[in-house]
């Protein structure tokens, strides 16, 4: 069977609301029957909470970090933590409020539940999981799955954090190619290209708590490296797409959204910011 075939996968789940590890715990055991290790972050103690993930997953393990970084940093501080050739994927989680405003994303309505919905179709059956596994084990190009929609290529979105990750990239030394992330940074991918994320040795304390920063929303360190996450998949030579939808019908959303920004102009674009 294909479940008994891979190593376990990496789980990390963040929770910073409480209220919504509910709808987080379902999709966790929609992962049943394949073999996984759940690594838990909170930012305070809920007791109520921790005796729930025990009482759902034994095995778990659950640590009270700093608010720091928001989701990317404690998964980044997890990450570095373990041996990652002891695992064949890694699914990351986190308790993505719902949104009050529509966010400007072309094409995209994003307010209430429905982006943190479609950041967790991957996960939201058993069925939609059990393809990504197969979608990975038939197509050795494909290094990360995610909702297409929320596929963002890396010019397109936030012009501070791009030019944030290119500077990140020239004080390293690696290459700038073309590449594109997850926005919200919920998803399943390989393992192995998320060496790259060990070898820059952060920890949790290179991300500023929230209440500090001064500049930017999107140019501090967890958004640069939300897109250090996309770029280290096509730095591996392999993509990001959504395995349950066609890529004919991915590459014309794409398409649209390019003929959108050339309509709109300069102009309009810097509102995706």
């Amino acid at each position: 069977m294909i479940q008994a075939s891979i190593k376990p996968i990496f789980v990390h789940c963040h929770i910073y609301y409480p209220e919504l590890w509910p709808e987080l715990k379902t999709c966790i055991q929609n992962i049943h029957p394949y073999p996984f290790e759940l690594f838990v972050t909170m930012v305070e103690n809920h007791q109520r909470i921790i005796n729930d993930i025990l009482s759902s997953f034994p095995n778990a393990h659950i640590e009270i970090v700093e608010n720091r970084g928001y989701d990317i940093g404690p998964f980044v501080y997890t990450l570095n933590k373990i041996v990652l050739d002891n695992y064949s994927y890694i699914i990351k989680l986190h308790t993505k409020r719902n949104i009050d405003v529509n966010m400007p994303f072309p094409f995209r309505n994003m307010i209430g539940s429905i982006w943190r919905d479609n950041l967790l179709q991957f996960i939201k059956n058993k069925e939609n999981l059990k393809n990504c596994i197969e979608t990975f084990q038939k197509n050795p190009n494909i290094g990360m799955q995610a909702y297409y929609e929320l596929i963002v290529q890396y010019d397109i979105y936030d012009k501070a954090a791009t030019q944030g990750l290119s500077q990140y990239l020239k004080e390293r030394k690696m290459p700038e190619i073309e590449y594109a992330f997850v926005a919200g940074c919920m998803f399943i991918a390989r393992a192995k290209p998320f060496e790259e994320i060990q070898k820059l040795k952060l920890n949790l304390f290179d991300f500023p708590p929230p209440k500090t920063i001064k500049n930017s929303h999107y140019s501090q360190l967890a958004h640069i490296i939300e897109r250090f996450i996309g770029y280290i998949i096509y730095l591996n030579k392999m993509v990001i797409l959504d395995s349950s939808v066609s890529e004919k019908e991915q590459k014309e959303f794409q398409e649209n959204i390019l003929n959108w920004i050339n309509l709109i102009g300069a102009e309009g674009t810097a509102l995706l910011r």
